[in-house]
């Protein structure tokens, strides 16, 4: 046991080849696995070197780190529904007792904080001296950064609090599987996962089954399943039977930054290319950013602009901002985008947050406008601008209605 199995190829804290293997749940069932054997050792006089101890401490939170807003950890790659020893009634995405237990032996406040409570696994586990270590805990979030990358364990996670009802991305950032046979890896590189005020809203769907439904099998594990990129409907890698793959696709991580106002991740994978096309999958996120309602006046936003630019491009440093945006998005009252001319002056404006691929259609079709041809006219020329009253030009209602929708938002559905 000294030479530690898998954990003796930890680094970041994961298990990059349990860890790549089925990903989070199996994960937890090797912590659960070294949290029985740490104490086991312990009950028995045995001595167990330190870096096996730091090994299981920093999985632990790796799975605190993926712990999703609502307390559940994330279905990601194959899932069996098991447990190692059972002790409590728990669904798949419980690791409460993961938790409980670790804070019971690492001493670790924000270990508890996850648990959300005294847990019976720790009992069982460990006594009433499991029970008195827990006590003595007072829990609270984890103090260091809300978003953290792990390039060799292969996820980088992307948060702008620990709160409860917190917004979370998850982005896939490893290769396909782990160096053995990749069997319980899914074809989801760059694949995301998201929870908005707390609410997992775009989620992995799991495995299905194993060897009952081959069809099935091999659809929940292709790229179709999973919140990223397929091309021309193929998927990143051919299944090679119910555990296995033909390929075995990369994600090359380019850049990472992260603020606690802003997190930047540049990642692309050769899944495509591999198979003769030339093409190369690169997902660019940008988690966070965006302006308060209270930090409108360009004067205040713009240093907040350029403090956290530098942070993710340094090479900007020197590089003064002209411009500033001031959280406003061009709304108009009836929800409509209007196109027209006014004094000579041509417009297509009102694209209600939906600008990205609408100005580049209501471009065109200016442009043809311009140019006198018939085919530039829309069903949206000259339609009035609703207004309402004490409007003159100046949202003075934005904050109040922020305000509201936030509210909303975090009503139950």
């Amino acid at each position: 046991m000294h030479d530690c199995g898998l954990l003796g190829r930890l680094i970041d804290g994961f298990d990059r080849i349990r860890g790549r293997v089925i990903r989070d749940f199996y994960h937890r069932y090797t912590v659960d696995i070294y949290l029985h054997f740490l104490l086991l050792a312990s009950s028995n006089g045995l001595s167990v070197p330190r870096h096996v101890v730091d090994c299981v401490r920093q999985m632990v939170e790796f799975l605190l780190a993926v712990r999703q807003p609502d307390g559940s950890i994330p279905a990601i790659g194959d899932v069996d529904g098991g447990a190692l020893l059972p002790l409590s009634r728990r669904r798949p995405e419980d690791a409460a007792g993961t938790f409980a237990t670790a804070a019971a032996m690492f001493h670790r406040s924000d270990f508890a904080w996850a648990a959300n409570g005294i847990a019976p696994e720790v009992l069982w586990l460990m006594g009433l001296d499991g029970l008195r270590a827990f006590d003595a805990l007072d829990p609270v979030p984890p103090a260091g950064p809300a978003s953290r990358a792990f390039p060799v364990g292969g996820y980088a996670i992307m948060r702008n609090q620990w709160d409860d009802d917190a917004s979370q991305m998850i982005v896939d950032i490893g290769p396909l599987g782990c160096p053995g046979s990749s069997g319980h890896g899914h074809a989801d590189l760059l694949s995301v996962q998201c929870a908005i005020f707390g609410e997992p809203c775009l989620v992995d769907g799991g495995n299905f089954c194993y060897t009952a439904d081959a069809e099935w099998r091999d659809f929940f594990r292709s790229t179709a399943a999973h919140s990223t990129l397929a091309i021309d409907g193929r998927t990143q890698s051919e299944p090679a039977g119910p555990f296995g793959w033909r390929e075995r696709p990369r994600v090359r991580l380019r850049e990472w930054h992260s603020s606690p106002q802003l997190d930047f991740l540049d990642a692309e994978h050769d899944a495509f290319s591999r198979r003769g096309d030339p093409i190369v999958h690169r997902r660019r996120i940008l988690f966070g950013g965006r302006v308060s309602h209270d930090e409108t006046d360009p004067r205040v936003s713009a240093p907040l602009l350029h403090r956290d630019m530098v942070n993710v491009f340094p090479e900007l440093a020197q590089t003064r901002v002209t411009h500033s945006w001031m959280g406003f998005i061009a709304y108009t009252f009836d929800e409509i985008m209007h196109v027209g001319k006014h004094d000579g002056v041509h417009y297509a404006m009102g694209y209600c947050g939906s600008g990205v691929g609408a100005a580049s259609y209501f471009g065109m079709r200016i442009g043809q406008q311009v140019l006198g041809r018939a085919e530039g006219r829309t069903a949206l020329d000259g339609l009035a601008f609703q207004t309402r009253p004490f409007y003159t030009g100046k949202p003075w209602f934005l904050a109040a209605s922020i305000r509201y929708y936030r509210w909303r938002d975090r009503r139950p559905v």
